[in-house]
């Protein structure tokens, strides 16, 4: 599923605070979550404001509760997810108004689950029916990363993958495959935190402008500014189309959310026709980002294509956040003079094996045998005249009046006049393929 694009506004969500009838422990008072979800508190809404752009916040949000729940853990763990969140929802309907939500998380004071469902589902609570992102999340879960992981869930965004293999969680450089594999750090006060979401997933939410984004068809040099550094005004992401996969190309620099990424690099992403999108190994296929010096090549150079197409990664300069990136696709000027080039050496070619068919197979070189410029398909050059070699305006001794073989007596060709003729013959293909030869000087005796 999509995110609807471009998903902009606020997005407030109601945290209903449960707690089982077996487990009357209240691991956070309320005032934790109503900081978790307020601006200037490093808790997830600053994290979607920050890496929205400015695009998306959760201001409007609330925190309900501690409520009792009518069961106990045990009796919970047995329930599947959706059964789980509904049964606490449920249970506290005619407590809390959700009418002014676009989302609601379920947060349990003991261990059993954390997870959401993609996409939002249509309820009908106190009289209203209308979409609502579905959360929960246990005493485990209640940090920044599980928070936008789910919350993301919730709006549609789906898991992100590394390729070479397939491997769904296997991109560290998106929030979108916590826990199992991310660049993430601990918040001193809400747990797990970071990194930020990648170039295509943020494409999806439509939070990076057309403008910021370069998407040329032809060979080009730009400079990339970081996710988290919108300010450097250079571009954000680049897309590139080339051997019918779509690739983007991102920067990613070691602070704000991304603190904790091995180093500033380089990521590349296909992204595949059902919209899913897979970081690509380096080319020795030893990390998941790219370096100064290295490129991936997508389409290997060849005789009409000799520059092939990659994206190379120039230089990245960590101090200002910024990196170089070459782009090489679509030389058609370079294969335009290639082909002109091959051209003149084709025909050059066919003069060369035509000359080896006079030679070898004098017979070959009657007026229809050897073409070397036919064109195929076409069929058969008009016939010549007996005699008239085409395009020479000269006439063919083996074949003009009174140049046919000599007879001997007996009415059969003798074996000098057949040597004779075929001696002509050879000279009349040598004329067609190559023009008559130069003539030599007359000599002067002294």
């Amino acid at each position: 599923m999509i995110p609807p694009k471009p998903f902009t506004g606020s997005k407030p969500w109601a945290l209903i605070l449960c707690k089982f009838s077996d487990h009357p422990e209240e691991p956070q008072p309320p005032q934790f979550f109503r900081d978790f979800v307020a601006r200037g508190s490093g808790g997830i809404n600053d994290y979607v404001n920050d890496v929205s752009y400015g695009n998306v916040n959760m201001d409007g949000s609330d925190v309900f509760g501690w409520f009792d729940l009518p069961y106990t853990r045990d009796t919970d763990a047995a329930r599947g997810r959706w059964d789980r969140v509904m049964s606490a929802i449920n249970a506290v309907a005619n407590r809390v108004d959700f009418r002014p939500f676009s989302g609601i998380a379920v947060m349990l004071n003991a261990q059993v689950d954390s997870g959401g469902f993609q996409g939002p589902a249509t309820l009908t609570l106190n009289g209203a029916t209308q979409s609502y992102g579905l959360v929960v999340l246990d005493n485990l879960a209640w940090g920044n990363t599980w928070a936008a992981q789910e919350m993301s869930h919730g709006f549609s965004l789906d898991h992100s993958w590394s390729a070479d293999p397939d491997t769904e969680y296997g991109n560290p450089f998106d929030v979108m495959s916590a826990f199992t594999n991310n660049y993430g750090f601990t918040s001193p006060r809400f747990a797990g935190s970071g990194p930020g979401f990648n170039a295509p997933n943020l494409d999806l939410f439509g939070w990076i402008p057309d403008a910021r984004i370069w998407q040329g068809k032809h060979s080009d040099v730009i400079t990339l500014t970081a996710l988290n550094h919108p300010q450097n005004g250079a571009y954000l992401m680049a897309k590139m189309n080339s051997n019918a996969r779509n690739y983007t190309v991102e920067l990613r620099c070691r602070d704000g959310w991304d603190r904790a990424i091995p180093e500033h690099a380089v990521v590349i992403h296909e992204v595949r026709a059902d919209g899913r999108n897979y970081v690509i190994r380096n080319a020795d296929a030893s990390r998941l980002y790219w370096l100064p010096g290295e490129s991936l090549v997508t389409v290997e150079p060849t005789l009409v294509n000799p520059a092939g197409e990659r994206i190379e990664v120039l230089s990245i300069d960590g101090l200002n956040c910024t990196a170089v990136i070459a782009i090489t696709q679509d030389s058609k000027s370079t294969i335009k003079e290639l082909v002109d080039t091959h051209k003149l050496r084709y025909k050059e070619v066919v003069k060369e094996i035509a000359k080896e068919v006079a030679f070898e197979f004098p017979k070959a070189a009657s007026t229809e045998a050897v073409d070397p410029f036919r064109r195929p398909g076409l069929g058969p050059r008009r016939r010549q005249s007996p005699g008239r070699v085409p395009g020479r305006g000269r006439r063919c001794s083996c074949r003009s009046p009174g140049g046919d073989i000599a007879a001997s007596r007996s009415g059969i060709p003798s074996r000098s006049a057949t040597a004779a003729h075929e001696r002509r013959e050879t000279a009349c293909a040598r004329v067609f393929v190559s023009g008559p030869a130069p003539k030599r000087a007359a000599s002067r005796r002294g």
